[in-house]
């Protein structure tokens, strides 16, 4: 087979060589995946033996690739769920990374409600729920299917001479009303409600100097990488800095799924929810776009 001389390959050829080598990717990917899940029963029967491997990690490598802590890796996590029949389907559908964040914090019990967030949400995202809930279980706000109505006490860090002075300020009588006015004059050159197809450069730029450039979920300090519209643009079709917010990515993803409580309330009052509200019509859209971008990337 004559191979083609890249200097001659034209854009077309370039791409179909890529796409080709996508596909062998995810075949091998696929095939590593099988190879990981069978290997609680070589290790226990001790199939290595009798082919002449001297070990399970002598059998893997030599056989499928795989090198010692892939294989100490692969037979932990299939050991932590071997009780949890709704992950052990998550992990053959998605693979065990799918449910590597939540593998220490899903119980027998809980394991369906473990099950559909690792089905439905990305790793990134994922992680920054499973973070964000155990938050919450730890501050008393409930556990699964227990509905909170506010964000989890979080504490603010200043440095000692900071903190001195904020305690001082607030032994006045109207230092509410005065911290109040403080925040408020940074909304004061807020930019007005547009009708446009795109976020105006003035607006877009208030609200990521909102945060200074991060995610604007309470507890998150990641980069933005989202401008997002909490009452849906593809909805009322205006721009509204106030509610509009910079999220990170995983942030971003949770309130797509209808994860994130409050969502049209100011970011401090954000918090996690067990599920989505089902029945609304910005979930429904939401899904609608999710469907449409799924199916693009098809």
């Amino acid at each position: 087979m004559n191979e083609p001389n890249h200097s001659k390959m034209n854009k077309k050829e370039r791409n179909k060589l890529h796409k080709e080598f996508l596909i062998a990717a995810k075949n091998a990917k696929r095939w590593i995946h099988t190879c990981k899940l069978k290997l609680p029963l070589l290790e226990k029967y001790k199939v290595w033996r009798d082919f002449g491997f001297t070990s399970i990690y002598d059998y893997a490598f030599k056989l499928a690739g795989l090198n010692e802590w892939q294989v100490r890796d692969a037979l932990r996590l299939l050991k932590k769920i071997e009780d949890k029949p709704a992950l052990k389907q998550v992990v053959e559908e998605k693979g065990l990374g799918a449910v590597r964040p939540i593998i220490t914090i899903a119980t027998v019990e809980d394991q369906e409600f473990w099950a559909e967030k690792a089905k439905n949400l990305s790793r990134r995202a994922l992680e920054a729920y499973t973070q964000e809930f155990r938050k919450k279980t730890s501050t008393h706000q409930g556990k699964i299917g227990h509905v909170t109505n506010s964000p989890p006490e979080e504490s603010v860090n200043f440095s000692p001479p900071i903190a001195n002075k904020i305690k001082q300020f607030l032994k006045r009588k109207n230092a509410e009303e005065l911290l109040e006015n403080f925040l408020d004059s940074f909304e004061e050159d807020k930019p007005e409600v547009t009708q446009t197809s795109k976020i105006p450069a003035k607006t877009q730029r208030f609200i990521i100097q909102r945060t200074d450039g991060k995610c604007a979920f309470p507890t998150c300090n990641k980069p933005y990488s989202n401008l997002h519209h909490t009452r849906r643009h593809s909805i009322e079709n205006v721009h509204d800095p106030t509610y509009i917010h910079a999220l990170c990515k995983a942030h971003h993803e949770l309130a797509h799924h209808g994860l994130i409580g409050n969502e049209e309330g100011p970011p401090h009052t954000w918090y996690v929810l067990d599920r989505p509200d089902t029945a609304s019509h910005k979930y429904f859209i939401d899904q609608q776009v999710q469907l449409i971008r799924h199916n693009a990337l098809i």
